[in-house]
């Protein structure tokens, strides 16, 4: 019998919106042998406390991220807040094996990949207002008052994107965390068909 492959998650929202977290905890309960595991993607900024190389992102300097980007070694990248960021393309031949994966990038290039590979499934996740956003930016401690200006100004068409774009056959409102995860998990499940 030929093995199914895998599916691509993608998890998209607005900077503070609880995706890393959601797209975490669903990962932290699931059972190893639905093969799902998260797309470690490449970024040239520096680590922020209690994150991981290999675990959280590959950490590497622009000069490496480039010599990357030379070797098509991205399915997608982008430049944001002044840093680089990538998706490898290896997780495709991967899903080939049955294997899927869920990851959280930017609307760009969530809608880049899908070019790619039309079969990726969308799920955006979204709050009722932008202040909830400005709120829980702050409690990070990790960005200056500058760039959570520049998130919150981003945020306003990034929510619009997730509550009304028809390319997202998903959304997920985070309201009550519990509720999200079990959506998304519910999500995962149906498109797996498990």
């Amino acid at each position: 019998m030929e093995k199914r492959p895998g599916k691509l998650f993608i998890i998209i929202g607005p900077s503070g919106v609880g995706k890393t977290t959601l797209m975490n905890t669903v990962l932290e309960s699931w059972h190893i042998q639905n093969n799902l595991e998260r797309v470690i993607t490449y970024t040239s900024r520096q680590k922020r406390a209690g994150e991981e190389h290999a675990k959280d992102y590959y950490f590497i300097d622009q000069s490496e991220f480039k010599v990357l980007l030379e070797r098509d070694y991205f399915m997608e990248h982008s430049c944001v807040y002044g840093t680089y960021y990538g998706s490898p393309c290896s997780i495709v031949e991967r899903m080939k094996e049955g294997i899927s994966f869920i990851m959280a990038v930017d609307i760009n290039g969530a809608l880049s990949i899908k070019k790619s590979l039309p079969e990726a499934v969308l799920v955006g996740i979204y709050v009722e207002e932008i202040d909830v956003l400005r709120h829980r930016l702050q409690l990070r401690l990790t960005e200056k008052e500058a760039e959570i200006e520049h998130r919150i100004a981003l945020a306003t068409s990034e929510m619009e994107f997730v509550t009304k774009n028809d390319a997202l056959l998903y959304r997920i409102l985070n309201k009550d965390f519990e509720k999200s995860v079990k959506n998304l998990k519910e999500i995962i499940k149906a498109e797996l068909g498990i």
